[in-house]
């Protein structure tokens, strides 16, 4: 209970800076000086920013909920959300943003505490993504999928982003950021280093996962390894792959072959056969179970 009302207390305060966050956002938006690049098409939108900050509202809304109603669909659902996309992608945008701000990078500037920018903004759209979601995974369990499905539905997720902002190039026939002002070469170290953080964002939050909630657990991963081994050996018994030449030289030697392997047959053969009607007998087996049994019995006439 005690746990319960700290998980919930902590991520009530980052809805509430997020919430400030955003509307600050709009505020900006509305009295910036000429040209507003966030006026034409896509608005507050070609800003990734204020994309992740929405992802986050949304999901830290869901959590909050699920903590509260205890449903098991919606802890699934936010937990999903949360592994796969929310905290990978916060956790590659945030630290992405700072190593281009430590090496001056001309593609993202911050200049803290002026009149349209004051710290307490910059760090929340900076900063807070990464901030939350790492407090928010040492503090709950999430439900999971492993590695690699975060991995490709991160990639995704900038994928789109990035199309998006080629279709507003299109569009406004103007560049959407100073990204696609760069040389060929420092596109490709851009798109080499998300993906790199990706890999390395995605591998340390599967290790907050395991070391502290031992998720996947092996009681979800070792019955699919089971079953598509159990899977592979019902195929291979229902088509077995028997060569022509093998046929026909069988039939044509059947009579000669009979009175030596009457001799020869022996406990490695009674052993094979046995092999394979056990796994034949859990072939019948699992797909009887696979069934349901019929509720209603056919009448003798």
């Amino acid at each position: 209970m005690i746990l319960s009302a700290i998980r919930s207390s902590i991520r009530i305060c980052i809805l509430f800076v997020l919430i400030q966050g955003l509307n600050y956002t709009q505020l900006v938006r509305k009295y910036t000086p000429q040209p507003n690049p966030y006026a034409r098409f896509g608005g507050q939108f070609r800003q990734a920013a204020f994309c992740i900050q929405l992802l986050l509202l949304l999901n830290f809304i869901l959590l909050l909920v699920e903590e509260i109603f205890k449903r098991e669909k919606l802890k699934k659902f936010s937990g999903l959300l949360f592994t796969n996309l929310t905290r990978p992608i916060c956790l590659v945008y945030s630290s992405f943003v700072w190593i281009n701000l430590l090496v001056l990078n001309p593609i993202i500037l911050w200049t803290s505490s002026d009149r349209w920018c004051p710290r307490w903004y910059g760090q929340t759209i900076y900063s807070l993504p990464a901030i939350s979601v790492l407090f928010e995974s040492f503090i709950s369990s999430h439900e999971t999928h492993g590695y690699w499905k975060p991995v490709r539905y991160s990639i995704y997720a900038y994928l789109t982003f990035g199309l998006w902002h080629l279709s507003l190039w299109f569009l406004d026939d103007r560049l959407p950021n100073k990204l696609f002002d760069q040389s060929a070469l420092k596109q490709f170290l851009f798109a080499l280093s998300i993906f790199v953080l990706i890999l390395s964002w995605v591998g340390i939050g599967y290790l907050i996962d395991w070391v502290l909630f031992d998720l996947p657990s092996d009681n979800e991963i070792q019955p699919k390894i089971d079953e598509n081994r159990m899977a592979t050996k019902c195929n291979e018994i229902k088509s077995p792959e028997v060569s022509p030449s093998f046929e026909t030289s069988e039939s044509e030697n059947t009579s000669d072959g009979n009175n030596s392997n009457e001799d020869e047959v022996g406990s490695d053969g009674n052993s094979d056969v046995e092999d394979s009607s056990d796994v034949q007998i859990e072939c019948n087996s699992s797909n009887n179970s696979s069934k349901p049994a019929s509720s209603e019995t056919k009448k003798d006439d």
